[in-house]
């Protein structure tokens, strides 16, 4: 059995190559990482990922930064977020018959994609990247999961159920493309009735994973 691999910062890392070919061997360097030891930080890094990761991240945040210059309609409330920059889209879309109810109980998880329009200059391949670089970073997460399943398995009352599975059935899978911007010191505080969205450190996670990817930085990007 290998040694563990961490980062400078301490984060478990394991490749690509471990997921796909021999992934019952990671069984210690996924309690390590998402163990309730007071070290373990709940993230995995993933090495040599695809080729095609470079590829299509460098494309779609490249894009991304076409969003500065939106018309008002295609703005959240019609007017600019001076905090954040944020866009969600369901990358996996399934035909799947829910009842109405449900949907209107639900309208963030139900609801269909908006793509920017194709006559914004620039953005004519947005979605298509988009869902490019999500599905190859989905496609990595239900690896991750394969390879949690021993672990988690320990602690389900259900033996049955597999995580990979719940991910990949799930017709609510989001990505987001999100940068928050430096605050200006002379920017209010946050009132009350500000709506959530306005809260740049509110959220909250209820997925079983989530993949993120670095920032490109314009130098990388030109």
């Amino acid at each position: 059995m290998s040694a563990i691999e961490y980062t400078p910062e301490g984060a478990v890392v394991i490749s690509y190559q471990a997921l796909v070919l021999a992934p019952e061997t990671l069984g210690p360097a996924i309690e390590k990482a998402f163990g309730s030891h007071p070290s373990s930080l709940g993230i995995v890094v993933i090495r040599d990922v695809p080729k095609e990761y470079q590829e299509y991240r460098k494309k779609l945040l490249g894009l991304a930064y076409h969003f500065g210059n939106l018309d008002e309609k295609e703005i959240m409330n019609g007017k600019p977020d001076t905090l954040k920059g944020s866009y969600y889209a369901n990358p996996i879309e399934a035909n799947v018959e829910v009842a109405a109810a449900e949907k209107a109980e639900f309208p963030e998880y139900y609801g269909t994609n908006i793509w920017p329009n194709k006559d914004f200059e620039g953005l004519e391949d947005f979605e298509k990247s988009f869902r490019n670089l999500s599905r190859l970073i989905f496609d990595v997460g239900c690896k991750l999961a394969c390879a949690c399943q021993p672990f988690a398995s320990q602690h389900l009352n259900d033996s049955t159920i597999s995580l990979a599975d719940l991910i990949r059935t799930s017709y609510t899978t989001k990505a987001r493309l999100l940068h928050y911007f430096p605050p200006s010191p002379d920017a209010p505080a946050p009132s009350d009735d500000d709506p959530v969205d306005s809260w740049c450190g509110f959220h909250l996670d209820h997925s079983l994973l989530t993949g993120l990817c670095p920032v490109c930085l314009p130098a990388v990007l030109n």
